[in-house]
């Protein structure tokens, strides 16, 4: 959280004013799962699948992982998070472009261990995935590694 105070030059009292501390864990668990139901919309997941489709053949695959996972991360953030209008940062009420999107992961990252709200990332990642042809059950775990929104073994 402290990176993202210094990056993105976050308002330390901004964010006591309207949190305080942390969000109330009612509220991180309905902005969680509006933002899992906005992943999970056919047109994300279409767009997801589009642009994977079109990665060239890759011999390493390693590096076509990788180029998915990009794709992936594109998507989630300039489409879900940043896309949109409004865009879904500003509708949470995080405010606007990329401080509003790193602001969102400041406030949220205090629950991201709360099941419920691991459930909703987890399930909502799960379905990008598959768009993307990535089926991580089948994937080497070290090749993998822990991902952050994993629900622990």
């Amino acid at each position: 959280r402290e990176m993202l105070i210094t990056a993105f030059d976050l308002d330390r009292e901004l964010i006591a004013d309207k949190y305080g501390e942390e969000m109330g864990i009612v509220d991180a668990r309905n902005t969680v799962h509006k933002v899992a139901s906005r992943l999970i919309e056919p047109v994300v997941l279409e767009t997801v699948a589009t642009r994977v489709a079109q990665i060239p053949p890759q011999s390493d695959q390693q590096m076509e992982m990788g180029m998915k996972h990009s794709i992936i991360q594109d998507v989630v953030v300039n489409e879900v998070y940043l896309g949109g209008d409004p865009p879904l940062v500003e509708e949470l009420g995080f405010g606007e472009g990329p401080k509003g999107y790193a602001l969102m992961q400041y406030v949220m990252a205090y629950h991201e261990n709360d099941p419920l709200c691991m459930q909703y990332t987890s399930s909502s990642m799960h379905k990008i995935w598959q768009a993307a042809g990535l089926d991580l059950g089948n994937m080497n775990p070290p090749a993998v590694g822990n991902m952050p929104m994993d629900i622990p073994k």
